[in-house]
């Protein structure tokens, strides 16, 4: 889906939208998203701390120790993933899921 993943401890390009070392903040979709044990905000929506339940356009994502999809936008897990609108989550074992 045009993304290259690169390292997990690396940079992912999603959407045209640089993304930095995931303990690092980063701009996504014109959104400050701040340290990744942090809350954020992306698309006007609150996220709750990463270790909890998020709401992102208004659907519930369970956990974020098992990969899931809303809205063309996905929840990444703590240890090594990165949130991404539009493309897949990067799970442990290297793959790319679209």
């Amino acid at each position: 889906m045009h993304t290259s993943v690169e390292h997990l401890n690396g940079d992912l390009q999603a959407v045209y939208t640089p993304i930095e070392h995931l303990n690092e903040p980063l701009p996504q979709n014109h959104a400050l998203v701040e340290h990744l044990n942090e809350p954020l905000h992306q698309n006007h929506t609150p996220v709750e701390h990463l270790n909890g339940l998020l709401h992102q356009n208004h659907a519930p994502v369970e956990h974020l120790n098992s990969t899931a999809f809303l809205q063309i936008a996905v929840a990444a897990l703590l240890d090594g993933y990165a949130f991404a609108r539009g493309v897949a989550v990067l799970r442990s074992d290297g793959y790319v899921s679209a």
